[in-house]
């Protein structure tokens, strides 16, 4: 019998074209793992949970989400901010460092009362970052 989070699985590697054997291929573990986690036998420790995010191109939380880690998505959210999330989860250290520069300087500017960043005071926050 099929989990929960089986089914969620089934259906995201249908969207995806894959298979639990390519899953697993993907995701350097086997394809008898993918099938403990179908069954409920076992579920994705955090690290498989990011890799599997990002394999098939989904926001983390709604990985954890399915496993009724966390609570689904307010289905109200921006669209925007998943995609926000989705690219936030694939992108690199150091390209999550600009960002964070950004966000940081916006903020700071925001909550001092200042006129929001711009492209350029942003671009010099980004500069200063160690």
């Amino acid at each position: 019998m099929l989990s929960p989070f089986g089914r969620w699985l089934r259906r995201q590697l249908a969207r995806s074209d894959l298979n639990q054997t390519g899953l697993g291929h993907r995701l350097g573990i086997t394809q008898s793992a993918i099938s403990l986690w179908v069954h409920g036998k076992t579920q994705p420790d955090d690290d498989n949970i990011r890799r599997l995010a990002q394999v098939l191109s989904i926001p983390l939380e709604d990985v954890y989400a399915a496993l009724g880690r966390i609570p689904p998505q307010d289905q109200e959210e921006d669209e925007w901010m998943r995609e926000i999330r989705a690219r936030l989860d694939a992108a690199t250290p150091e390209q999550r460092a600009r960002v964070a520069a950004v966000v940081r300087a916006m903020l700071e500017q925001t909550e001092s009362g200042q006129k929001p960043c711009t492209r350029d005071t942003a671009e010099e926050a980004d500069e200063s970052t160690p």
